[in-house]
């Protein structure tokens, strides 16, 4: 056989082993011969396993469709992805996973070493699921506006200053708090097991609004008051007797909260 014809044979085989290396990545040597260049295709979510499935090989992944493909989205056609990862180990839901909605569309990448594929980014999300070891928080930051010059930016983002508008949520294993903030005014409300801490001027609950009264301010104006009655019945007022007014001042105390603390 002629040198062209052992190259035309040898062709198809050549074109296979570079498809191969172009999903499997590259070997790199004098790094430690690690792979590297893994594949990334584009697809759609035909199903999604979020953590409710019996079967432990498919909890929290979902299968996919490669978007390059017209075919019928099934298991066993060409194109098919069933059982992406949407975290690191599907075992369990700890950690952060980004469940996507149905239809929408992914990225995947494909471990070289492992061949098991996850999902890198997402389009839709429909659930999020977010546990930590230690504490989690979410929040947002209002910072100055750029101020631009002839010269460029005069700050970068890292120097730009917070306006003192924010507000957060942070969790942590026994302790729950939310603060929102404008300038110098503040609203806490902290939560553990058995207390709720709420540190504001103004309780709103179904649109109106509750100014927080103090027990011991309460207390002084009720036992004023039960003073002018018992001085009017002593008087002979038809009211009641003495003694009958006088035993009210007794259940004052039970008028106190000792689960809720208003500006402490």
């Amino acid at each position: 056989m002629s040198a062209r014809g052992e190259l035309n044979k040898a062709m198809p085989k050549f074109a296979e082993m570079v498809r191969n290396l172009s999903r499997q990545g590259l070997m790199e040597v004098g790094h430690g011969n690690v792979l590297v260049g893994t594949r990334k295709t584009l697809c759609y979510v035909c199903e999604v396993h979020d953590g409710e499935e019996t079967e432990d090989e498919l909890r929290w992944t979902v299968d996919v469709m490669d978007v390059n493909y017209d075919t019928e989205p099934k298991e066993g056609v060409e194109g098919y992805h069933p059982g992406v990862r949407l975290c690191a180990s599907n075992t369990n839901a700890n950690g952060f996973i980004l469940v996507p909605e149905i239809y929408s569309e992914v990225i995947i990448e494909r471990d070289p070493a492992s061949n098991v594929e996850f999902v890198s980014f997402v389009s839709r999300v429909a659930k999020v699921v977010m546990e930590g070891t230690e504490s989690i928080k979410v929040g947002c930051t209002e910072y100055e506006d750029f101020s631009e010059s002839d010269d460029g930016l005069e700050k970068d983002f890292d120097e730009l200053d917070e306006t003192g508008d924010y507000s957060y949520t942070e969790y942590t294993k026994n302790k729950k708090v939310d603060k929102v903030a404008s300038g110098d005014d503040a609203t806490e409300i902290r939560q553990t097991k058995n207390q709720v801490f709420v540190d504001c001027e103004d309780i709103q609950m179904h649109g109106s609004t509750y100014h927080a009264v103090l027990f011991e301010e309460l207390k002084a104006v009720m036992t004023k008051l039960i003073q002018y009655l018992v001085t009017a019945t002593a008087a002979g007022s038809p009211l009641s007797t003495a003694a009958n007014i006088n035993a009210l001042s007794q259940e004052l105390d039970n008028f106190k909260s000792s689960t809720l603390k208003i500006g402490e």
